[in-house]
């Protein structure tokens, strides 16, 4: 009955759960009623796995849906997820428990619990995914790694990982496992301030963590990812995300004046420089014929990376600042 069903497969139910568990245990916390817990735990993972497929689906209909036809946006069963529709799906299952429920003052609270749980989801997800095929083909790897067998072995399985169980000496970044340390650090976090912020802040505290991670670990991702034209979809969205919320609290008069410049002059510069690295990580600048400059995979790497929490620091202080403080 279960011979199909591959380990990675374990790894989502056992994730699942561990965030289901979370969700009652910050909900009791919180002062959520446990009905809008349970409910939301009904409806958000199944409409997060939908929601999830459906983003995948629509951004490449012209390719999944010629093969398989329209009904492939409604069967998540064959596979191919996006993790802003899955968490965009979990958050319409909160909103719809609190709606019918006639609790919707308790949703921003109840949107903060979730979104420390779905960080939990997301840390067990990016670790199975080495599992996700029988064969033990894995996905979310980086660029080839020498000599990984000097290593201790720690810091091996941190940093490294075999794509193909039959070639073990060619070792590969294992972008999966710094994915899950950081949405295991997000998730910490978002929960070590959650009494102390106003409710709603730990949700969005919670996803630009999560937007600003991404903007650099697909950056270092050198397996299949979803693209638009050179630019990684995920890096796409994850950047129009922390424009939006940054508009946000602008138009809500939380930055305002000079900060409020800075701010978006600091968001539009780590915007330029992560399409710039795109570049520069694969083309050497061509300053003439004789001379051309190779940057190395770790001066791309640290640039991206401060660029990334460039952004996320920037967006985050101008969504949790107040009106008062708002051109300081």
């Amino acid at each position: 009955m279960f011979s199909g069903i591959t380990s990675f497969a374990w790894w989502i139910m056992a994730g699942a759960a561990l965030a289901v568990i979370c969700l009652m245990l910050l909900s009791k916390r919180a002062g959520v009623s446990p009905e809008a817990a349970q409910w939301t735990a009904v409806l958000a993972l199944p409409l997060g796995v939908w929601g999830g497929h459906l983003l995948y689906g629509a951004l490449l209909a012209n390719l999944e849906v010629t093969i398989y036809g329209f009904s492939f946006l409604f069967q998540p069963w064959m596979g191919g997820f996006m993790l802003y529709g899955a968490l965009l799906g979990a958050a319409a299952g909160a909103w719809i428990a609190a709606k019918c429920l006639k609790k919707t003052k308790e949703l921003p609270a109840l949107l903060d619990c979730l979104a420390v749980s779905l960080l939990l989801l997301i840390a067990v997800i990016r670790l199975a995914e080495p599992f996700d095929t029988p064969d033990g083909y894995g996905q979310g790897y980086g660029i080839a790694m020498e000599e990984m067998t000097v290593l201790p072995l720690p810091l091996k399985t941190l940093l490294c990982y075999v794509i193909d169980p039959e070639y073990m000496d060619e070792w590969y970044l294992a972008v999966f496992a710094l994915e899950a340390i950081w949405a295991l650090f997000a998730a910490v976090q978002a929960m070590r301030g959650l009494r102390r912020r106003a409710p709603g802040q730990t949700a969005l505290l919670a996803l630009i963590l999560y937007a600003a991670g991404q903007l650099f670990f697909e950056f270092l991702r050198r397996d299949f990812t979803v693209n638009w034209r050179f630019v990684r979809l995920s890096q796409l969205i994850s950047a129009i995300l922390l424009a939006v919320l940054l508009l946000f609290a602008t138009l809500r008069k939380r930055v305002a004046g000079k900060r409020a410049v800075r701010s978006w002059i600091g968001l539009l510069l780590g915007t330029g420089v992560i399409i710039a690295m795109e570049f520069a990580d694969e083309k050497p600048l061509i300053l003439s014929d004789e001379m051309k400059i190779f940057f190395p995979h770790w001066f791309t790497y640290a640039l991206l990376l401060l660029s990334s929490i460039l952004m996320g620091r920037i967006v985050w202080r101008a969504v949790s600042g107040s009106p008062r403080d708002a051109a300081r």
